[in-house]
């Protein structure tokens, strides 16, 4: 069922923000069975995104969190045993982010889930549709950074 925030004249920032709650609700759902919160799997995806090995701070930005949300993120992951934090080789200040092999299991199984669920929400888009969205969300961001 769709809500008043599709309907044509409801303000963009509605709708956006309405399929943005659906969207991460959708993932979240889908991802309880591995275990995984939103903050986590979050966290995952973009360590595989990134690089393993990546830079907390880096980290931190690319999820637009501060580093005590992270930190508390990585805690977690750290304590069930899906990443371990090192020093950086070239910065002695800096903690890097890498997978465990348990952790590098479950970010697989979690991109499979994330595949699918992407899969299921442009069911019924093209190609050509999807890539006029695509340009107009890179313009709308790089307008709203402004």
């Amino acid at each position: 069922m769709l809500d008043s925030n599709f309907s044509p004249d409801a303000p963009l920032g509605l709708q956006l923000a309405s399929a943005s709650r659906r969207w991460r609700s959708n993932l979240d759902e889908r991802m309880q069975p591995l275990g995984l919160t939103q903050s986590r799997w979050e966290v995952l995806m973009q360590i595989e995104r990134l690089g393993e090995g990546v830079i907390q701070s880096l980290l931190a930005s690319a999820l637009c969190i501060e580093m005590p949300s992270l930190s508390r993120s990585l805690d977690r992951l750290e304590a069930q045993g899906l990443v371990v934090r090192q020093r950086s080789d070239s910065d002695k200040r800096a903690r890097t982010v890498h997978f465990t092999p348990a952790g590098r299991a479950l970010q697989r199984e979690a991109e499979a889930v994330r595949q699918q669920v992407v899969k299921e929400t442009l069911e019924g888009i093209s190609e050509e549709e999807l890539g006029h969205f695509t340009r107009v969300l890179q313009k709308l961001s790089r307008n709203l950074v402004r």
